[in-house]
This record gives structure tokens, sequence and C-alpha cells, in this order.
């Protein structure tokens, strides 16, 4: 892979995890995994939730109903901005009861940074916020220690 796909690669890796407001991979018995060949009971299915904070209430209240079935949730509330800082969207609420529960029940939680504006900036998808911060290493380094210091104080798990 060249250095110059790598931004395409970041945003279509974000683009898949937007797409759908709440996505998840469930596997089970019922797609009749049982009967694929090469399945055996003993391959371990991860199963991804999304929380958007746009339908944060409804999504949190779904996972909670159902949280027995994830490993993970991707918590939809930060953007990168224009000048490459992480930023809250206007609309979200971090909200510590969704992190608190979700470690509760053994689930991971993960946060998502896009690099899909805030709609107060307009716009769509911009690749180029994500190409400014790579492409320098002094940018990449302060940007690594962000995201270090966002998950280290809202106690996520990754991102």
């Amino acid at each position: 892979m060249s250095f110059n796909s790598l931004p395409s690669l970041i945003l279509l890796i974000f683009v898949i995890a937007a797409v759908g407001g709440f996505i998840f991979f469930y596997y089970s018995a019922q797609n009749s995994t049982s009967n694929t060949p090469g399945y055996t009971q003993e391959e371990e299915t991860n199963i991804l939730g999304w929380i958007s904070y746009w339908d944060q209430d409804n999504a949190f209240n779904s996972f909670k109903n159902n949280a027995e079935l994830f490993n993970y949730i991707s918590l939809f509330w930060y953007y990168l901005n224009s000048d490459g800082e992480i930023k809250l969207y206007t609309s979200a609420v971090e909200n510590e009861d969704i992190i608190n529960f979700a470690h509760q029940k053994g689930v991971k939680v993960l946060a998502v940074i896009a690099n899909l504006p805030d709609y107060t900036e307009g716009g769509d998808w911009d690749p180029k916020r994500v190409s400014g911060i790579i492409s320098s290493a002094e940018l990449r380094r302060q940007h690594i220690l962000t995201i270090i210091n966002l998950i280290r104080e809202n106690n996520f798990d990754g991102v």
C-alpha cells in the first residue's frame, strides 16, 4: 500500500463505520453458520454496536436490552475539526452512564473520531482533515497523544 492511499483507506474505514446509524455484526445459529464450510463452534465472533449522538437515548436503550450480545460498542461523539483538533459534536453528550454500563456488562467501549464535520461547519466527509495530520510526524505525534488523553479521561478501551 502506498503512502498516498492511506488517507483514502482511513476515509473508507470511517465511512464503513458511519453507515447505518446503529451497526452491529451478529452471527447466530439462525444464520446457519453451523452449516458453513470451515466453521467451528470454537471460532470467536466479535459483535460491535454503534451508538450515535443523534439517536443516543434510543441506541443506549437498545444496547441495555441486548448487552449480552455485544463485545464492543463504538460511541460516535467526536470529530476532527478543520484545524485537526478532536472536538465533541455540538449535539453530542458524553454520557458516562453508557461507558459504565458497558464495562459492568464486560463490553469494551471505543470512541469514534470521524472526519465528518459538525453540522455547524457544514460539508461532508473530509479526507483532508486526516491527511493533514498523518502527513506530518509532529502532528501525528500530537494527535496520538490527544487520543491517548481522550481514552484515559473517558475510560475508553480504544478508538
